[in-house]
C-alpha cells in the first residue's frame, strides 16, 4: 500500500481521479463492501502499483508429468524448475512498452481483462 500512495502522490492526475471516484461513490461515509466493485480507478491504481512493486520477488514452476516446450523453443524437462522474476516480467518493454517503468494506472481501466491486454499488447488498448 505504501507504494500505491507514493505513486498516487507522484501522479496528480491519478490521485485526483481516485479521490473524485471515492468521494462520488462513497461520499463521507466509510466504504462498504458493495461499493468496492464500483471503484474502477482505485482498482486500476492498485493493479498498477502491484505491477511495478510486486509483493513477492518471484515464483517457480516446474512440469510435473512430462517435458514441456515453452514459447515453441524452450525445452523444460520434467522436474526442472523455472524461476519467474516478477520485476522482469512486469517491466519488460517488449510487453509493456518503452515506458514500462512508469506508473500508467489508466491502462488497467482501459484494458479491463488481463488476458486481452497480453494478447493485444498495450499499444492496442
Amino acid at each position: 500500500m505504501s507504494f500505491l500512495f507514493h505513486y498516487l502522490l507522484a501522479t496528480p492526475r491519478a490521485y485526483h481521479a481516485v479521490r473524485e471516484e471515492v468521494d462520488r461513490i462513497c461520499g463521507d461515509k466509510p466504504i462498504e463492501f458493495e461499493q468496492l466493485q464500483k471503484l474502477e480507478y482505485v482498482d486500476a491504481a492498485l493493479k498498477e502499483a502491484l505491477r511495478l512493486k510486486a509483493t513477492a520477488p518471484g515464483f517457480s514452476v516446474t512440469p510435473k508429468d512430462k517435458d514441456e516446450i515453452i514459447g515453441g523453443k524452450y525445452l523444460i524437462r520434467k522436474g526442472q524448475f523455472v524461476m519467474v522474476i516478477l520485476d522482469a516480467l512486469h517491466t519488460d518493454p517488449k510487453v509493456w512498452g518503452n515506458d514500462a517503468q512508469e506508473f500508467r494506472w489508466v491502462i488497467w481501466h482501459i484494458c479491463l481483462e488481463w488476458n486481452l491486454m497480453l494478447i493485444l499488447g498495450l499499444s492496442e488498448c
